[in-house]
């Protein structure tokens, strides 16, 4: 996350953030204490980190139940892609091909 978000975020006008659906232990809401330790533990300097606070959003986007899984939002908050392929090098440039597309 963080090197997509130096990489896009360089020219402006993008913004990442991650959102935790449950916590370590699969299925228990998320404390604050959680999302500190996220960011600490993935070296998150620059991506907030967000919940809110409950399981009640678990995974309404990946039909295959993979996480994470990648909303890319244009500026007037229209959804341009979805992405539910997990994260791997293939995701990651798919991101930036999206993204540097808007």
């Amino acid at each position: 996350a963080e090197s997509l978000n130096s990489e896009l975020g360089a020219s402006g006008g993008f913004t990442m953030f991650e959102v935790l659906i449950q916590d370590a232990n699969w299925g228990e809401d998320v404390a604050q204490s959680v999302l500190q330790d996220w960011q600490d533990d993935h070296g998150l300097t620059s991506v907030d980190v967000w919940t809110d606070g409950t399981t009640s959003c678990i995974d309404p986007f990946a039909t295959a139940g993979e996480l994470p899984v990648f909303v890319i939002v244009d500026e007037a908050l229209v959804i341009r892609e979805i992405i539910t392929n997990g994260y791997n090098e293939t995701v990651e440039q798919q991101i930036i091909d999206t993204v540097n597309g808007l």
